[in-house]
């Protein structure tokens, strides 16, 4: 397969990465001000940070040796939009929470650094199928055959299934590691 051709199969499962996170905005926004007596239910820019730290809070599996949760609030809640504040829903920083924990154990599987112990990727793979279970992810349809999506889509791209979900789905908005 032509580089160009992977390069085109993953920047296309970027731009659905991408649209699906564009999505839960949106749907977040129209929720927001279709239904007002739900707002209290919904998290806003001004307390994203808190959120953050209670979602970091309630992951009880460990990270990688060397590895601590970033303290802000990953560039995913950044508002650079303009119109309405974004407002999440409550599983929403759980679901970035648990998914910057597997990208952690994704990157120090591909990434070893002198600041951690390796990680073999079969470790992490072992490791990683625990996010089905954290909060914010257990029981989500969305993300019930997302190894699978994963897997087949770095079949066709000619990459590691780790190496095309880092490059995807972590160090875009979610998960940014520390130098």
């Amino acid at each position: 397969m032509q580089k160009s051709t992977k390069l085109m199969i993953a920047l296309g499962a970027l731009l659905v990465v991408a649209v699906g996170f564009s999505a839960a905005r949106s749907q977040e926004r129209s929720a927001a001000e279709a239904a007002p007596s739900a707002q209290p239910s919904l998290i806003t820019q001004h307390d994203i940070a808190a959120a953050w730290t209670a979602a970091t809070d309630t992951i009880r599996q460990p990270l990688p040796n060397g590895v601590e949760f970033q303290t802000d609030p990953p560039p995913f809640f950044d508002d650079e939009a303009s119109g309405p504040e974004p407002v999440y829903t409550q599983t929403i920083p759980a679901q970035i929470a648990a998914r910057w924990w597997r990208c952690a154990w994704i990157d120090a599987s591909l990434h070893p650094g002198s600041s951690r112990t390796p990680v073999t990727p079969e470790e992490a793979r072992s490791v990683v199928d625990e996010w089905y279970d954290m909060p914010g992810m257990r029981g989500n349809e969305a993300f019930v055959d997302y190894d699978a999506r994963m897997a087949s889509a770095a079949r066709e791209a000619g990459e590691s299934p780790f190496a095309l979900e880092y490059e995807l789905d972590c160090g875009r908005l979610v998960y940014t590691p520390a130098p």
